[in-house]
């Protein structure tokens, strides 16, 4: 697929290699299509019940590619942040109705046939992909959005340390309910499963609806005149392929989510509704229990969330045997949340993220 006249510009040729595919059953959204062309001023702003309210979503995939795209519905996206290939930072086709371009220019859209069930077809008969495929071109050279060079070893080792904590990352979320890992060559025509993570079925359907009923009950981040709680248990299981046997680990949870209301604190109702910030007091605690229903966690293990799990700091531990999440202040480079420490001047501890952090 790198012949220059099979392509839509030669320039593309560079990004038909390695590359890493996120695929998600759901379809892409006018919004979803919108806030890729938005990126720098992104829909999700104004709502803070997107993940990528925080800066963990989209933008993080430019630390390892320069041309991200995205196939979903009858849309093929590209991203071309330098524009050195299309006259803006986005390009897309509708690869229903543009039939006849995309055959003249097929080997373009062959690093996507063979993975999550799109074919040929999907770009010729069918016109239509059923889910949501992403795929990132892995950076081969420096360039000017970055100097991260990804091969595939290096992809293997993100797809390690992800493994080490996956058994966490379902645990706060709203929605999602499992990830798996898969691993495709030139010789191979499927991809090869390598992991995954997911919430058991034993638990799953009162995960949903536990989950479904108290997102319905905060109404979109305004303050309410009484605390939320919903507290449930939640059985996380791994499988990871090792040589020609799997290797199955499960793990069980009591969740509790939290939404403040109420009688709290003025100064926490005042940050509530700053324009600024446009945090929903949102909290959540989990607590690992075994078959005999006592916690496996000591003090200095327990983790920070915003959704997802923060790089563990072991300067600054929770002092709590449980992982603690919550609509926090992050620092710039999203890895920790915003904490007074001694070096800071006392204005900045007046800093309003600060303040929601602890109040939060």
């Amino acid at each position: 697929g790198t012949n220059p006249r099979g392509l839509h510009h030669p320039k593309l040729a560079q990004y038909q290699g390695p590359a890493l595919y996120a695929f998600n059953d759901a379809l892409f959204e006018e919004d979803d299509w919108k806030g890729i062309r938005m990126l720098s001023q992104s829909v999700k702003q104004q709502d803070p019940f997107k993940v990528g309210y925080f800066g963990m979503g989209f933008k993080s995939v430019f630390h390892l590619t320069d041309m991200p795209s995205v196939l979903s519905g009858e849309r093929l996206g590209m991203i071309d942040p330098h524009q050195k290939v299309f006259s803006n930072t986005t390009f897309s086709w509708n690869i229903r109705q543009q039939q006849d371009l995309i055959r003249s220019k097929h080997d373009q859209f062959d690093p996507y046939i063979g993975t999550f069930d799109c074919t040929r077809d999907t770009f010729s008969r069918e016109g239509y992909y059923p889910g949501t495929l992403f795929r990132f071109p892995l950076r081969r050279n420096a360039s000017a959005l970055s100097d991260n060079i990804y091969g595939p070893e290096r992809i293997q080792r993100l797809f390690d340390s992800f493994e080490e904590e996956a058994h966490l990352t379902l645990l706060f979320l709203r929605h999602l309910e499992s990830i798996e890992l898969y691993e495709r060559d030139e010789r191979t025509v499927r991809p090869k499963f390598l992991f995954r993570v997911q919430i058991s079925d034993t638990c799953l359907d009162d995960v949903k609806e536990k989950r479904k009923d108290f997102l319905q009950r905060v109404k979109n981040g305004r303050w309410m005149d009484k605390a939320i709680v919903a507290t449930y248990p939640v059985t996380i299981e791994t499988v990871k392929k090792e040589k020609s046997s799997e290797v199955h680990k499960t793990y069980t949870w009591l969740v509790t989510n939290y939404y403040s209301g109420g009688r709290a604190s003025a100064i926490f109702r005042k940050l509530h509704q700053d324009i600024d910030l446009s945090f929903p007091p949102w909290v959540g605690v989990a607590m690992p229990v075994d078959v005999k229903g006592t916690s496996e966690l000591n003090e200095e293990d327990g983790h920070v969330f915003c959704f997802l799990p923060l790089p563990p700091d072991r300067a600054v531990p929770t002092g709590l045997p449980v992982h603690i999440n919550g609509f926090f202040a992050l620092e710039q480079n999203r890895k920790y949340i915003k904490w007074p420490n001694v070096r800071q001047r006392r204005d900045d501890l007046m800093d309003k993220h600060l303040l929601w952090n602890q109040c939060l």
